[in-house]
């Protein structure tokens, strides 16, 4: 109940309908070859100024220590699943899985971890380990992950196209589309609009879809803050916006510090081998 009023804050469709975040020109627009070319040469040089899929994928494992932040008013009190705004977390995940773990840095929830393997849920504490489906964990942990890496993850998808130009706080875009399966709205698969600044070449928008939820809602996430993290260059500052016109904002996840890692104990991401869960 609580993730559903978090997201009904960002309803941009009616309640009745699959939301569908194509541009209304392209609702019945089929893309052609060259319009696929152009989009993954668009997402490839995204990918290229956050350092390249060869730097990201070489290590085992990304540590990000962050804090997620949310203003005071109905979205925070009954949406927020941490204990305080600006809970201190670190969060590390296996690249090119799902598999994660949360470790509360902070706060009179210190030491507590959250972590999901196979889309199994546990949670440690006092150094008890307790698998147990748990919806939030389930949710929260695989959406940051995947809102931190979404380039280098959204390559993968078999439908992505330049979906035109877009304008946006007085900047030109252009815009790419993406999805798997087909670009209609579908009750499972999510949807994407990536805007990416036609200046700078960077990712500064993504709209998005979270069938998770409810099949009627969107969202808006605005990349900011990249700093150079060895090889890579990361935003460190993830905003879950209002509307691409606006600064208001749901909640905003402000990264400290954030890096690639080698994997040494396998147990770490996942613990119980045998146990898996459905997504």
């Amino acid at each position: 109940m609580r993730q559903i009023l978090f997201f009904s804050i960002l309803l941009t469709q009616a309640v009745s309908c699959l939301a569908d975040i194509r541009p209304r020109a392209l609702v019945a627009h089929s893309p052609s070859a060259a319009e696929a070319k152009h989009g993954r040469e668009l997402l490839s040089g995204v990918v290229k100024r956050w350092g390249g899929s060869d730097h990201w994928s070489s290590a085992g494992a990304m540590v990000a220590e962050l804090g997620d932040h949310w203003p005071a008013g109905p979205a925070r009190m009954m949406a927020m699943p941490w204990p305080q705004s600006g809970q201190p977390v670190r969060l590390s995940w296996q690249i090119g899985t799902d598999n994660a773990r949360l470790e509360f840095s902070g706060g009179e929830r210190a030491g507590e971890i959250w972590g999901i393997q196979n889309w199994a849920t546990y949670t440690i504490k006092d150094g008890v380990l307790k698998f147990k489906d748990d919806k939030t964990i389930t949710f929260w942990l695989p959406t940051i992950q995947y809102f931190i890496e979404a380039p280098f993850r959204l390559g993968s998808a078999d439908v992505l196209f330049y979906a035109g130009e877009g304008k946006a706080r007085g900047q030109e875009y252009d815009l790419v589309f993406v999805s798997w399966g087909t670009a209609e709205p579908q009750s499972s698969i999510d949807q994407y609009l990536l805007w990416i600044n036609r200046a700078t070449g960077q990712l500064d928008f993504m709209q998005y879809t979270v069938r998770d939820m409810y099949p009627f809602v969107t969202g808006v996430m605005h990349y900011q803050d990249f700093r150079p993290i060895g090889s890579l260059t990361l935003p460190h500052r993830l905003t879950a916006a209002k509307g691409l016109e606006t600064d208001g904002y749901v909640h905003e996840m402000r990264i400290a510090s954030i890096g690639l890692a080698p994997i040494t104990d396998p147990r770490v991401f996942v613990p119980e081998p045998l146990r898996a869960g459905k997504k």
